[in-house]
């Protein structure tokens, strides 16, 4: 019997002092060396720290909220200008097809009306030449209508000979008259003809400088579209540049907002005060909500979940299972991603529900290789502050205030398992 409770005192011995090389190696890690690791300076201290993160943290969310809008505000409008960058270059295509079109058909016209003039000109020296000849035959039959009889008569062997060619001249005279109208008509025909092709040669020029007008003006408004994408283009890289940072600030905050949570839930085990039976509760049962603010032991609002084996020796929240193990699921798909590569995956039920009532992201993974307690949140446009808080299985609720003036509580499970929920609002 000695034996056995020489053990126990041992055991606990050396249990004690692992607490307290924790709790020193705490202090040294966070807290100043000169103060005492279970002073409630050393809490005030790690209050006013988590502070100052989270208001960081609540900074960086607004520009980076504000960047992200700008992006998709950005984008939207570069769609948009693309959109119409291609509609003017399916316009412009046609325009130019219309043209080329209204070139060849004006080359057509060109043609029919050299044609025209050509034939007109042919015609102008046929009808001059006719009156060349006209004229001369008219002065032949003058000539011979003004004979005088006695003329005649001395020279009567050449009356018959005059009389035929008086009489061939005015048959060639009547003749030429037809001749002269009908070549006269012709020209006028023509020159009507030439005229209703000029006219529709100005009418298609007119279409056709009227396309080369507008096709000029989609040029210009294809220009500057184009300069006006690529200024959203270089904003919008200069933004998502802006957001890497953002993400990057955010990351690090974040590993940050881990290492002090970590030590604040090693605070609360050690220093915190005994949890009250609060009674049976089954799954999905209400149990609070969600707490965190600033001003409290916590990385801002959020809830850290954990799940334990009853009489493990480990302090409650510690997180000696992994929920991964088929009590949630986590992924694959995710709600952002920082620029180290953190991704902030959606939670899901598995064989336990879903201890919060919103959409679940989760905020940290297992808080060190030996604790597989996780953080869990809501997106950050649903607001996380007040999410309510439920029981992942039915078991036997627990609840206490820490120091910080948070609620938590632990669930003990009939199948020898426990669940703890941290940074919960008072009741």
């Amino acid at each position: 019997m000695n034996k056995i409770h020489f053990f126990k005192k041992t055991l606990l011995l050396s249990l004690l002092i692992l607490l307290l090389s924790s709790s020193n190696s705490f202090a040294k890690t966070i807290c100043p060396s000169k103060m005492d690791p279970t002073s409630r300076e050393c809490l005030d201290y790690l209050r006013k720290e988590l502070s100052k993160v989270n208001k960081q943290q609540s900074t960086l969310e607004g520009r980076l909220k504000s960047e992200q809008y700008q992006q998709l505000s950005l984008q939207e409008k570069i769609k948009y200008i693309n959109t119409q960058i291609e509609q003017a270059e399916r316009v412009i295509s046609t325009l130019e097809l219309e043209i080329a079109t209204k070139d060849v058909e004006i080359a057509l016209l060109s043609k029919e009306i050299k044609e025209k003039e050509d034939n007109i000109n042919l015609l102008s020296q046929e009808i001059n030449m006719l009156k060349e000849m006209v004229n001369k035959r008219v002065t032949e039959s003058y000539k011979y209508s003004f004979l005088r009889p006695l003329e005649l008569f001395l020279d009567i062997k050449n009356v018959e000979t005059i009389l035929r060619k008086t009489k061939y001249l005015l048959e060639t005279r009547e003749r030429d008259k037809l001749s002269l109208q009908e070549y006269n008509d012709t020209t006028l025909q023509l020159e009507e003809e030439e005229a209703q092709l000029a006219e529709k040669k100005a009418d298609l020029q007119i279409i056709r400088n009227e396309n080369e007008e507008e096709n000029n003006r989609l040029k210009e408004e294809k220009i500057d579209l184009d300069k006006q994408k690529v200024e959203r283009t270089n904003l919008l890289a200069q933004s998502e540049r802006k957001e890497k940072e953002i993400l990057a600030n955010l990351d690090a905050t974040r590993s940050l907002q881990a290492s002090i949570d970590d030590e604040i839930m090693k605070y609360i085990q050690l220093y915190g005060e005994k949890m009250a039976n609060y009674g049976w509760v089954n799954a999905g049962t209400w149990i609070g909500r969600m707490g965190g603010l600033p001003s409290s032991c916590s990385t801002g609002p959020h809830l850290h979940f954990s799940i334990d084996r009853i009489g493990s020796g480990l302090y409650e929240g510690y997180g000696e299972i992994s929920p991964w193990n088929g009590y949630l699921k986590k992924g694959p798909d995710y709600y952002a991603q920082t620029a180290s590569g953190w991704k902030y995956y959606y939670v899901r039920s598995g064989s336990m529900r879903i201890p919060i009532s919103k959409t679940a992201i989760l905020t940290q993974d297992h808080h060190s290789a030996s604790r597989k307690a996780i953080d869990i949140s809501v997106p950050w446009s649903e607001g996380a502050y007040g999410t309510p808080i439920y029981a992942a299985m039915s078991g036997t609720l627990y609840k206490g205030v820490d120091r910080c003036g948070e609620t938590y509580a632990v669930i003990y499970h009939s199948n020898g398992l426990r669940t703890a929920y941290f940074h919960l609002q008072k009741p």
